[in-house]
């Protein structure tokens, strides 16, 4: 189980530029906020409450009565001061997949929360997530759970996620007895939260279940994410659904479940449709399962397919390069001995060069976990 819980990593998580999110540095929008609808219109605002079911905002500071929005139709929010500082190098951490540096820049956001109201519950959730991600699990609990009852963010939409994240990092930290309850604060706010409050109560107790030993047996029927394409905010929604769906199949590789986890994986992809941040993570797990599984072929194209497209991480780069690279070595050696046969052997030779060049740029990378076996597979490539 604690092998299970170092792999499931969800940011994926998640929030992530794997995600989908937009971590594009927009215009300057001096000191006005921006809402974006799910018609297009972009309201140049104030907010003043980002809530569980509205947001509401003022056109100018003057406004007597704020004016509001449900937050179902609402796709995206760039708040003042988004767009440079602290926050920005969060966003280019993560698209590389450096979490730690990513959770510092979001310690920093929350530090300044003072200055901009948003960055108090946007620092800190980012903060969490980063730790979890970095598998210290129960400081992930105590930071979400710090969100989640601050009588400052009382009432903010981060609260019911990070309600829900507090209880999936108490469950991975194993403290059972504490993410149920954790579970039963969600599913008693039910008021509060709506009806997906019992699909993220759910997930917790199957987390739970899982390290439990129960492996891919746990019920998941009443597990219930919505994934929004339109969906831009970060931490929302799509993140939490993504969150799942990484987790759930890391227990099924857990299980060495493979075929399951193939299926899952794949029928994931299939939601996310052409989202490439989203789903090159997905290929890189697919390769790992395809690489168990003893279906070499199939693991190089995913290989192939997580080293070629853009938005995979420096990680996930190294991976898949060297992995890539290895089979094709592989495969290759099998050619290259049938001597009589020339096509072969000339296409031996191609995967033999295709191989050597993903080894020499796993070389030049900063993951030295890799860098290192890649430069010894290297060496003995004749």
């Amino acid at each position: 189980m604690k092998q299970l819980l170092k792999q499931t990593s969800i940011f994926i998580l998640l929030f992530t530029a794997l995600l989908g999110v937009s971590t594009t540095v927009h215009a300057a929008q001096g000191e006005h906020d921006i809402v974006v609808k799910k018609d297009g219109k972009h309201i140049k605002c104030f907010v003043q409450e980002e809530g569980f079911k509205n947001l509401t905002y003022k056109v100018t500071k003057s406004q007597k009565d704020p004016s509001t929005v449900r937050m179902n139709d609402v796709v995206e929010i760039r708040y003042s001061g988004m767009d440079t500082g602290y926050w920005q190098r969060a966003m280019r951490a993560l698209e590389r997949g450096q979490w730690e540096g990513a959770a510092g820049s979001f310690l920093n956001v929350y530090k300044s929360r003072d200055q901009k109201k948003w960055r108090g519950a946007y620092g800190l959730f980012g903060l969490s997530a980063g730790l979890e991600e970095l598998g210290e699990y129960e400081k992930a609990a105590k930071f979400f759970g710090k969100l989640a009852t601050d009588e400052d963010m009382a009432g903010h939409r981060l609260v019911f996620n990070a309600l829900y994240r507090q209880g999936i990092c108490l469950a991975r930290a194993g403290k059972g007895d504490e993410a149920r309850a954790v579970a039963k604060t969600v599913e008693a706010r039910r008021s509060d939260f709506g009806s997906a409050a019992t699909g993220r109560a759910a997930a917790i107790v199957a987390v739970v279940d899982i390290t439990s030993g129960k492996g891919d047996r746990v019920n998941t029927r009443k597990v219930r994410f919505s994934y929004k394409p339109e969906e831009k905010m970060l931490f929302a929604e799509k993140d939490m659904w993504l969150h799942w769906q990484r987790l759930w199949g890391s227990v099924l590789e857990d299980a060495k479940s493979w075929d399951k986890a193939i299926k899952h994986y794949k029928k994931t992809q299939e939601v996310l449709g052409g989202n490439l941040k989203m789903s090159i993570p997905l290929s890189v797990k697919l390769a790992r399962c395809f690489q168990e599984k003893g279906d070499k072929e199939s693991a190089m194209l995913h290989c192939i397919n997580a080293d070629t497209l853009p938005f995979a991480t420096d990680a996930e780069l190294a991976y898949a390069r060297f992995t890539g690279a290895a089979i094709l070595l592989e495969l290759s050696a099998a050619k290259l001995a049938d001597t009589k046969d020339t096509e072969k052997v000339a296409y031996g030779e191609s995967q033999k060069e295709q191989a050597r060049w993903m080894l020499q740029a796993v070389v030049n990378t900063k993951d030295e976990k890799y860098a290192a076996q890649a430069a010894e597979l290297l060496a003995t490539i004749k």
